[in-house]
C-alpha cells in the first residue's frame, strides 16, 4: 500500500485518487460531501486532518471499513466523565482500571492522534507523526481547550516501525524533534486565515504538556526536553511548553494534574488510523474511562462517516474533473484522478549549452565540467535552458519528475513508438560574457542549482547494452561474510532480492515533504537532497541508500542498506545467500552508465564538495592529524552523523574508477577525491599510486584558492588582500 501510494506512474496514481497534503479548504470540502448535514457537522468540530495524504486504498484497509489518514486527530468529548487510575501491564502492554481510584473529572476531551496504522505501524512516517500532534493541537483550540496533556507518540512499535524504515540512526532523540516539530507547526497554522475561520489564535492554548514515560533502559524525557528547549523562541510569549518529570505514564500524570487545580484539559492518545483503543498507551487512555464502549463506538462512527464523506467527495470530482480548489497558504495539495490523469511530458528539444562555467573558468559547455573535456553531459533538459539572472529560469519548469514509465525488462531502451513530437529548438543562448556571468551568477550555487533543476526531471534512460554484472572481490573475510548473511536474512531486514535500476530511479522520484524556505513543501527524493545540499549544506532527511550508493560493511544492519547496497561486499553477500540472477544487485559500473542516476550523484558530490570547500579555512603544503580531525569534523556535519559520513566513504570508493575519470575535467570531484584520498587512505583506496596521482593535482589545481589569506596590515588599519584571494 505503501509503494503504491508513493507511485507516479499515472495510471496508477489515476486509479487510486490520491488527494496530497490536505490544506483546509479541501479538507472543509470533503467533510461537506457527507450527504448528512449533522454527520458533516460532526466531522467538522471532531476531525482534523490538514497534511494529510489520503486515496482509494485507504478505504479498503480492515475488509472495507477503511481507516483514517494516517496523521490526522479525531476528538471525543469525555466532560462529565471520571477519570479512573490505572495499573499497566508492562509484559502484555495492557491496562486495568482500578475503580478505588477515580477522580471527579477536569478532562473535557480524549484525542486521538493517529499516525500509523495498529499492529505494526504501518503508514508511519516521521511527517504523520508531527501531522497527528499538529491536527490534534488544532482539535484541542478549535474546542476551547486550554491545557493539552500529550505522550510520547511513536515509541515502542512505532519507533520501531521508523527504524526499520529509516535505519537504526533513527533514534529517540531525532523522534523527540519530530514530536516537537508538530508543535511547531501548530503555531505556524495558527497564524493563517484558516485558523481564524476557525477561531483559534497563538493563545488559544495555555499549557502543552508533554508527558515522557522513562523506564530503566529509556529516557525519552531528556531528548524531549532538549527538542523543546531548541523551538523555545516558538512559543515563548504564547504558550507555555513543558515536560513532566518523566516518572509517570500519562494518566497518572493527568490525575496530577487535576489534583494540582488545572482544568479544561484535552488528553491526547498515541492512537492508530483504525480508531480502535489497543495496547500501550492507546489501552491507557481506555482503561482510564473505564473501557466504555459507548466511546469506543462514537470513534467507530468518526471513522464511518469520514469514509463516507472522502467517498462521496472523490465521487464528485470524478464529476467534474475541470474543477480546482484554491491553493491553501499554508500547504500545497493537489488531486489527482482519472478523467484527469497527467499526460506524458513530451521530451525536451536539445538546444546549444549554455557557457556556464566551473569557478577560475569562463569558456565552456557544463558548469561542472572544462572546455577541454567535458565528463558530465548535460541532459537535453538543460542545454534547453539559457543563462538568466538569479530567480528566473527559462526551459523546462523545476519541479517533481513526470510520471515513470511502466517498469520494462533491463536491457531495452526506454520510450515507445507514436511519441508526441518534440517541441521545436529553443533558440540558442547568446555568449555570455565573463562580466555577464559574474553579475548574474555570484555564488557557484547559483550554477549547482541551475543544473539539477534540468536533472530533475530527466527521464530514465537504461542503456540497450549494460557494462557486464562483474565486481571486485571482497575483501571481508569468510566469517564477516557469513554474519552478514545471517543479517541480511533476519526478520528484522528479510533482504532476499536487491535493487534494480528502476529500483534506485524510483526512489529518487518518491515524493517526500520537505521544510523549506518557511513552508513544507512537496518534493522529490532528488530534490529534497539536492536542496539540502546545494542550499543549506547539510544532509537533514533520508535518501543517503538510493543517491549516494554504498557498500554494506560489517556493521550494516538495516533493511535498505542491504537492498540498496551496491559493491564487492554486497555481491559477496547475495552470491553467498544464493540469489537469483535477477535479485542480485546491480555494479558501480552498471549505476554509473544510466545517465540521469550519475547525472544525480555528481551534483550531490559537487554539493559537498562546494559547501566543504567553503568551510575550510585552508589546506597548506600537508594535511597532519589536526588538520585531518577538522577536516573529517566538517564533512561528517555536512552529511548529518558519522554514519552517513562513513556512507560517502564507501561510496567514493565503489566508484574510484569513474571518479577518477570526473576528476580530470572536474575541479570540485577532484577536491573532494583528493582530500577523502589523503584523510581516509585505509578505507578510500589500496594502490598509494592512485592516491599520488590525485593528490598531486590537489596542489595544482586548489592551493591557490584554498591557501591561507594572511592580509597586510598597513599604518591605516586595512587589510590588504589580492585579486586572486578575494
Amino acid at each position: 500500500i505503501e509503494n503504491l501510494s508513493a507511485s507516479k506512474v499515472s495510471t496508477v496514481t489515476a486509479a487510486i485518487a490520491k488527494v496530497s497534503q490536505i490544506p483546509y479548504s479541501i479538507e472543509q470540502d470533503i467533510f461537506n460531501s457527507n450527504p448528512d448535514p449533522s454527520k458533516a457537522n460532526m466531522l467538522k468540530k471532531n476531525v482534523s486532518i490538514i497534511g494529510t495524504d489520503y486515496n482509494n486504498l485507504y478505504l479498503n484497509i480492515g475488509g472495507g471499513a477503511g481507516i483514517m489518514p494516517p496523521g490526522s486527530a479525531s476528538l471525543i468529548n469525555i466532560s462529565g466523565m471520571p477519570i479512573y487510575n490505572i495499573e499497566y501491564d508492562v509484559v502484555n502492554s495492557r491496562s486495568i482500571t482500578l475503580p478505588s481510584g477515580s477522580i471527579s473529572s477536569c478532562v473535557n476531551f480524549m484525542i486521538q492522534a493517529s499516525p500509523a496504522q495498529a499492529g505494526t505501524g504501518g503508514l508511519i512516517t516521521p511527517d504523520t507523526v508531527a501531522n497527528s500532534i499538529t491536527n490534534s493541537l488544532i482539535l484541542a483550540a478549535q474546542n476551547d481547550a486550554k491545557n493539552v496533556i500529550i505522550p510520547f507518540i511513536g515509541g515502542g512499535i512505532f519507533l520501531g516501525e521508523l527504524q526499520r524504515k529509516f535505519g537504526s540512526g533513527y533514534s529517540l532523540a531525532k523522534h523527540a524533534i519530530i514530536l516537537v516539530k508538530g508543535v511547531t507547526r501548530y503555531f505556524k497554522f495558527v497564524s493563517t486565515p484558516e485558523a481564524a475561520l476557525l477561531k483559534i489564535n497563538a493563545k488559544s492554548i495555555e499549557t502543552i504538556l508533554f508527558c515522557p514515560f522513562n523506564s530503566p533502559k529509556v529516557d525519552e524525557k531528556t531528548p524531549l526536553d532538549d527538542a523543546i528547549k531548541a523551538k523555545n523562541f516558538v512559543f515563548a510569549g504564547k504558550c507555555n511548553v513543558i515536560t513532566t518529570n518523566g516518572s509517570m505514564n500519562i494518566i497518572k500524570a493527568t490525575i496530577a494534574q487535576c489534583n494540582s487545580g488545572m482544568k479544561n484539559i484535552a488528553i491526547v492518545n498515541a492512537a492508530n488510523v483504525e480508531l480502535e483503543f489497543g495496547s500501550g498507551i492507546s489501552s491507557m487512555c481506555y482503561a482510564a474511562i473505564n473501557k466504555d464502549k459507548s466511546k469506543q463506538a462514537e470513534l467507530r462512527d468518526i471513522r464511518k462517516q469520514f469514509v463516507i464523506a472522502y467517498k462521496n467527495y472523490i465521487a464528485g470530482k470524478k464529476a467534474s474533473p475541470g474543477s480546482s480548489q484554491p491553493a491553501s497558504p499554508v500547504l500545497a495539495s493537489s488531486v489527482k484522478l482519472p478523467a484527469a490523469a497527467p499526460a506524458a511530458a513530451a521530451p525536451a528539444a536539445a538546444a546549444p549549452a549554455p557557457t556556464i562555467n566551473p569557478p577560475g573558468k569562463l569558456t565552456g559547455s557544463s558548469p561542472l565540467a572544462s572546455p577541454s573535456k567535458p565528463s558530465v553531459k548535460l541532459p537535453a533538459a538543460a542545454q534547453a535552458q539559457t543563462i538568466n539572472p538569479p530567480g528566473k529560469l527559462t526551459g523546462p519548469p523545476a519541479g517533481p519528475s513526470p510520471p515513470a514509465s511502466p517498469r520494462k525488462p533491463p536491457g531495452k531502451p526506454t520510450g515507445s513508438p507514436g511519441s508526441p513530437a518534440p517541441a521545436p529548438p529553443a533558440p540558442p543562448a547568446p555568449p555570455a560574457t565573463a562580466e555577464a556571468l559574474l553579475s548574474k551568477f555570484p555564488t557557484d550555487s547559483r550554477l549547482i542549482i541551475q543544473y539539477a533543476q534540468a536533472t530533475i526531471i530527466e527521464k530514465l534512460v537504461i542503456p540497450s547494452s549494460l557494462p557486464a554484472k562483474s565486481v571486485k572481490p571482497s575483501k571481508l573475510s569468510d566469517k564477516v561474510t557469513t554474519t552478514l548473511v545471517a543479517k541480511s536474512k533476519s526478520k528484522s531486514v528479510n533482504a532476499n532480492k536487491r535493487a534494480t535500476i528502476r529500483d534506485f530511479y524510483d526512489a529518487q522520484n518518491n515524493i517526500t515533504t520537505m521544510f523549506h524556505a518557511h513552508k513544507n513543501e512537496r518534493m522529490t527524493e532528488f530534490k529534497a537532497a539536492y536542496t539540502q545540499m546545494s542550499i543549506y549544506g547539510r544532509k537533514t532527511s533520508h535518501w543517503i541508500w538510493f543517491i549516494i550508493p554504498s557498500d554494506i560493511n560489517p556493521s550494516t544492519v538495516s533493511y535498505n542498506s542491504f537492498f540498496y547496497g551496491i559493491g564487492p561486499n554486497s555481491t559477496a553477500v547475495a552470491t553467498k545467500m544464493g540469489l537469483k540472477k535477477e535479485n542480485m544487485p546491480i555494479t558501480p559500473n552498471q549505476y554509473a552508465s544510466v545517465p540521469v542516476l550519475w547525472h544525480r550523484y555528481i551534483i550531490i558530490l559537487y554539493s559537498i564538495a562546494l559547501h566543504f570547500r567553503s568551510q575550510i579555512n585552508s589546506i597548506g603544503d600537508a594535511i597532519n592529524e589536526a588538520k585531518k580531525k577538522e577536516i573529517k569534523g566538517i564533512l561528517t556535519t555536512i552529511m548529518g552523523g558519522e554514519i552517513d559520513y562513513y556512507k560517502l566513504v564507501s561510496s567514493l570508493q565503489i566508484f574510484y574508477d569513474q571518479l577518477t575519470k570526473e576528476a580530470e575535467t572536474n575541479d570540485y570531484i577532484n577536491f573532494l577525491m583528493s582530500i577523502m584520498s589523503v584523510i581516509e587512505p585505509d578505507s578510500f583506496v589500496s594502490d598509494p599510486s592512485k592516491v599520488g596521482v590525485v593528490t598531486t593535482k590537489l596542489t595544482e589545481s586548489f592551493r591557490k584558492t584554498v591557501a591561507p589569506i594572511v592580509p597586510k596590515d598597513t599604518t591605516g588599519g586595512a587589510n590588504i588582500v589580492n585579486l586572486q584571494q578575494i
